[in-house]
């Protein structure tokens, strides 16, 4: 199913175009519940057997071992971690709610704090992140061959720059970050 898609992009891709990437319809994607999402493919000019990386990175990256979800829902919690203490969320919480007759927007940032309170542990991370596209590519300044699945979202807890996982070959995971459009650390 998934290589029929791959098939279809590189027969229908205009290679004479100026793009370096190519968007594919919404693929069912199995590490979030068979969700379907965009997958963008990057860099499609920058090797001639991109195309057959990509299709086996995308395999690995379908058929996860659950380690490895596990492993980014830990990786995320500690951004979560990371993130409220530098930014002191849950301390404005505890300082917004002694407010008196708070403005809206105070009133906004606590029923949105308050449920970032919840967030105690990596296994129910997932309810605060929402995958928004997945990107295959390569390193563009070549300092790695490999194909890389980087997986977008958002999140609650970073609105402004959202989170990123990092895979290579789709079966590594490698980072979770803000988006930084960075592969590596």
């Amino acid at each position: 199913m998934y290589s029929q898609s791959i098939g279809e992009l590189i027969k229908t891709q205009d290679w004479h175009s100026e793009n370096d990437w190519v968007s594919a319809n919404e693929i069912p994607i199995p590490f979030f519940g068979n969700k379907a999402y965009t997958v963008r493919f990057e860099e499609v000019l920058s090797s001639e057997n991109y195309f057959e990386k990509a299709e086996e990175a995308i395999q690995f990256f379908f058929n996860f071992k659950p380690e490895i979800k596990t492993l980014a829902a830990q990786k995320a919690y500690e951004n979560w971690l990371d993130f409220n203490e530098s930014c002191g969320f849950l301390d404005n919480l505890a300082m917004f709610e002694e407010v008196e007759n708070p403005p809206d927007w105070m009133l906004n940032d606590i029923k949105k704090l308050k449920h970032l309170s919840f967030l105690t542990s990596p296994e129910n991370v997932w309810e605060y992140i929402n995958p928004s596209e997945i990107v295959v590519t390569k390193d563009r300044f070549e300092l790695d061959k490999e194909i890389f699945i980087q997986v977008l979202c958002s999140c609650v807890w970073e609105e402004e720059h959202g989170l990123q996982f990092v895979f290579k070959e789709g079966k590594e995971l490698i980072r979770v970050s803000g988006q930084d459009g960075n592969l590596f650390e």
